[in-house]
Parts: C-alpha cells; sequence; structure tokens
C-alpha cells in the first residue's frame, strides 16, 4: 500500500470509528434511563416502593414526601399492578432523557406514561412521572405547584 493509499485507509477508519462512538454514546443516553424507568415501575408491580422511591432524584424527593408517593400509588394502582410496559418514545436534552409508553393494567386497560429521567451525581434517577400526560391532575412530580 501507498503512502497515500495509507492515510486515506486511516482517515477512513478515524471517521468509522467516530461516528460508530457517536452512535454507541447516543443510544446509551436512552437505553440507560430507560433501564432506569423500567426498573423503576418494575419496583413499583413487585409493591417494594421504598426501592422505587429511592430511584428518584433529590428533587423529586425534596418536593414529593414518602405519603405524597403512596397516596399517589394509591390512586393509580395500575403503577402497581401492571402487567406490562411498552416505552415507544424518547427524547433526550442535556441530562434530562423523556421516556413515553404505555402501561398495560393487569385487568387489560391500557394508560399512557410519561417520565422524566435526569442524570444526577453519574446516576439516571425518576424526574418526573405522569399517567395521562393531557390531565394535569394525574402527574406527579419535582416540579409540581404547591397549594
Amino acid at each position: 500500500m501507498n503512502k497515500r493509499a495509507k492515510t486515506v485507509f486511516f482517515i477512513s477508519t478515524g471517521a468509522i470509528a467516530l461516528i460508530a462512538i457517536s452512535i454507541a454514546l447516543s443510544l446509551s443516553s436512552i437505553t440507560r434511563p430507560s433501564k432506569v424507568a423500567r426498573r423503576f415501575l418494575e419496583d413499583l408491580s413487585k409493591r417494594k416502593l421504598e426501592a422505587a422511591y429511592s430511584m428518584t432524584s433529590a428533587q423529586f424527593r425534596a418536593t414529593v414526601t414518602k405519603e405524597t408517593f403512596r397516596d399517589f400509588l394509591t390512586l393509580y394502582p395500575v403503577l402497581t399492578s401492571k402487567s406490562e410496559i411498552n416505552f415507544s418514545g424518547h427524547t433526550a436534552e442535556s441530562n434530562i432523557t423523556t421516556i413515553s409508553g404505555d402501561i398495560k393494567g393487569i385487568d387489560g386497560s391500557i394508560t399512557p406514561i410519561t417520565m422524566h429521567v435526569i442524570k444526577e451525581k453519574g446516576d439516571w434517577r425518576i424526574l418526573a412521572l405522569s399517567l395521562n400526560p393531557a390531565e394535569t391532575n394525574r402527574a406527579l412530580s419535582s416540579e409540581e405547584e404547591k397549594q
């Protein structure tokens, strides 16, 4: 291989490697938050409320007490008695990923869910969640208005 061919080869290989790394980082920024959101919902369905609550962000815990969290779960039993989770949408901006999808209840009902997951001290944590996002009274987040 002549010098020019080697240069082209190394530049091409480097460009492909950079593209592969970019794709991998992009996918991990979506995959990891989805895994955290799924594990959070799995813990809820197994009634591991303390474990699920510990997966929330500091901002969430500063606003939503454990008692408020339990009350919300009582109002929306689909979170603790689901049969299936289907995430269909992901958007990532800075250190927050928004994940949307559906929860299928054990009774067969389908409930839309949106979750916001934030990177906090190197770990992904639940920042907010809402059921039927069009209805604001079904949201639980660190940003809800204090009454």
